[in-house]
């Protein structure tokens, strides 16, 4: 029999090895940041910007603002093609803009804008690659400057009606896809499509939705994530995992509204339970931590109990951040986090949770067909007697 299980020692040297390979990429990412800052004037014209740019970053400019020109031409051409794009019309590279984006791009138009720690250094990166704004080098600092010619473009553009009826709905897209994929963690491309395009009351091309996603993961990529014919949650662990789970359920997907799902989809969403609340107070007593450091504790149980994972997994993780030596404290622990586990939506049960699928089952009156070894209703993947069946 083969025995797969990795030994202390060579778990040791992966470990090391994995070190290695990040320590790696982050000193690429940090070359490729510095090679953006070359010194600069603060006046300079969207031409002369753009001449910053290297043939290959401007090739990738280019098919943004759809410019036609052979793969051959040369960087005046390439240029000329993409500044006479942008002087026709702005809003065409910003066609997957949201609000968000475009108050951040706001910022940086008047004037030279220093980089500092708080900055969305992401954000940075992904409007220069539209060829937005630039970087460079002004009286010794690292700027972000917008060429002078977008001052009165990007004015007009802001006061354009079918801008802003863009921006809108593109607004309700991105909300609505946060939205739905909080409540089921991973859907088919199509499938988000078909949910959206039921609560805008309007159609959606596959292609833009996918390239829509794909901007705002180069902008934020702390929502949502494409992996092959899915979007998916950013904090999914597994997302064939949860999609093979989901097919096993029994049960249609929970329909909420579509006010609710907007609601859940805002950045200014709160999380405010019953269970979340007294799982706060006691790590605030206990622990004397900061509201901020308990608040990112729960969020990463809750996310664990969305990706289906026990108790005692979540237990074990919080090992990691909490030293429990307190018995009361423990037991306290584990009653909170079962109420969690409970109360909270899980991504392999479409939306409901536990309770919900447990009364559900009571109304149709299947759990008299359940055995102990068989599948559990709930799309664990476990027996029944190991899983819902324990209670």
């Amino acid at each position: 029999m083969v025995n797969n299980k990795i030994s202390e020692k060579d778990q040791k040297v992966l470990i090391k090895a994995l070190e290695k390979i990040n320590n790696v990429q982050d000193e690429q990412k940090r070359k490729n940041f510095e090679k953006m800052f070359k010194k600069i004037s603060s006046d300079l014209s969207l031409e002369e910007l753009l001449n910053t740019y290297t043939v290959a970053e401007l090739k990738e400019v280019k098919k943004i603002w759809k410019v036609i020109l052979p793969s051959t031409a040369k960087k005046n051409d390439l240029i000329q093609g993409i500044k006479s794009s942008m002087e026709k019309d702005l809003s065409i590279g910003m066609m997957y803009f949201d609000s968000d984006r475009v108050s951040e791009l706001a910022s940086f138009i008047n004037k030279p804008v220093q980089i500092n720690w708080s900055m969305n250094v992401k954000a940075i990166t992904y409007f220069r690659k539209l060829g937005l704004v630039y970087t460079g080098i002004i009286d010794g600092n690292k700027s972000v400057i917008c060429p002078k010619e977008f001052n009165e473009m990007f004015l007009e553009l802001k006061k354009d009606k079918q801008f802003l009826r863009m921006i809108t709905r593109n607004d309700d897209i991105l909300n609505l896809t946060r939205g739905y994929l909080h409540v089921y963690g991973a859907l088919s491309i199509s499938q988000c499509i078909e949910l959206v395009e039921k609560s805008i009351d309007s159609n959606i091309e596959h292609e833009w939705f996918i390239q829509f996603i794909l901007q705002r993961y180069a902008y934020k990529s702390n929502e949502f994530i494409i992996y092959g014919d899915y979007v998916c949650h950013s904090d999914i662990y597994d997302h064939i995992d949860i999609v093979e789970k989901v097919q096993k359920c029994d049960y249609d997907y929970k329909k909420y509204s579509v006010d609710k799902i907007k609601e859940f989809g805002s950045e200014k969403y709160i999380k405010n339970s019953g269970c979340r609340n007294d799982l706060k107070d006691l790590l605030l007593k206990s622990y004397n931590m900061e509201e901020y450091d308990a608040e990112e504790i729960i969020d990463a149980c809750e996310y664990a109990i969305k990706n289906d994972k026990d108790v005692q997994f979540v237990m074990e993780y919080l090992s990691h951040s909490l030293v429990v030596n307190d018995m009361n404290i423990y037991a306290k622990l584990l009653k909170h986090l079962i109420a969690l586990k409970e109360e909270n939506v899980h991504w392999t049960l479409k939306g409901y949770t536990p309770k919900e699928i447990e009364s559900l089952k009571e109304n149709k009156g299947t759990q008299l067909k359940i055995g102990r070894n068989d599948p559990c209703y709930c799309g664990s993947g476990k027996k029944y007697k190991k899983c819902c069946g324990k209670n």
